[in-house]
């Protein structure tokens, strides 16, 4: 099976769409080892370092993907 996106760059929902599609496998990845891994925080500032940890990790820049 195989399937072809085509993106308009120079639209900027396009462009969003682009970059979300790009990233989908690092997103998944982020939310994998939160679920599996959230086990050791002990605390809210924990979570929210381990987030922006493994985000880091995998090359995600959420207002690059939301905003």
């Amino acid at each position: 099976m195989k399937a072809r996106l085509t993106f308009d760059l120079d639209e900027p929902d396009d462009a969003r769409a682009h970059r979300r599609c790009i990233h989908s496998e690092g997103m998944a990845l982020v939310l994998w080892e939160l679920i599996y891994n959230s086990r050791d925080c002990n605390n809210i500032d924990d979570m929210h370092d381990m987030i922006t940890q493994k985000c880091k990790r995998y090359g995600i820049v959420i207002d690059d993907l939301i905003i």
